[in-house]
């Protein structure tokens, strides 16, 4: 699948999530539910991993940023361990001393850099279309249909040839997309269930 209809299938999905939190926020006013709480912070963090989605720089993109950014440093390095007078193996161990300081950095502007492409990707957050309070039911039906969504979203974007369970798990592994699919596929059941023991709970309480 095209790496486009990716974005408009996410794009799809934060639009119904944005609306199905903007109903529930509302519900929720006033109110100490447990479960529908619990559902709150699971949807108030899913846009952000909607957007990871998008996959953001290649391996070998953040490979190459990462060398171009230790080049002049570690040629730095190695240049002031031979000013002072440290041999070529003192140079070699503190070169590699100074790539190890210098990783977490590298690993930040990467991670950094990956945030941006994928925000760049998908555009701004959705805002929730006016569609009134509604009720809880009505908050579990949209997010539902979110969750059909992103998995359609899933598969196709791994195309039918790999739908085997095992193909699918490896992807969940190596694949950035469906693995952010797959985190926020849990996060959105995690939500679905949550509002659906409430509504069991507040029927249980309407019939003693």
């Amino acid at each position: 699948m095209p790496r486009r209809q990716l974005y408009r299938d996410l794009n799809d999905v934060r639009g119904l999530v944005a609306d199905g939190l903007a109903r529930l926020e509302e519900i929720s006013v006033g109110g100490e539910q447990y479960w529908v709480m619990s559902a709150l912070a699971r949807l108030r963090g899913m846009d952000g991993m909607l957007v990871a989605a998008a996959g953001g720089l290649s391996s070998w993109s953040r490979t190459l940023i990462s060398a171009a950014l230790a080049f002049p440093l570690l040629w730095a390095v190695a240049w002031a361990s031979g000013a002072i007078g440290a041999g070529p193996v003192w140079v070699i161990v503190i070169t590699v001393l100074a790539l190890g300081l210098a990783m977490p950095g590298l690993l930040w502007v990467t991670g950094r850099l990956s945030r941006l492409v994928d925000r760049r990707r998908m555009g701004a957050p959705p805002r929730a279309g006016d569609t009134g309070k509604g009720d809880l039911d009505e908050v579990t039906e949209v997010l539902v249909r979110a969750r059909v969504r992103l998995v359609s979203a899933a598969l196709r974007h791994v195309g039918t040839r790999h739908w085997d369970a095992a193909h699918l798990a490896r992807l969940a592994r190596t694949d950035r997309a469906i693995s952010r699919i797959t985190d926020t596929d849990v996060l959105l059941c995690q939500a679905i269930d949550f509002l659906e023991i409430h509504a069991a709970e507040q029927q249980v309480r309407r019939a003693a």
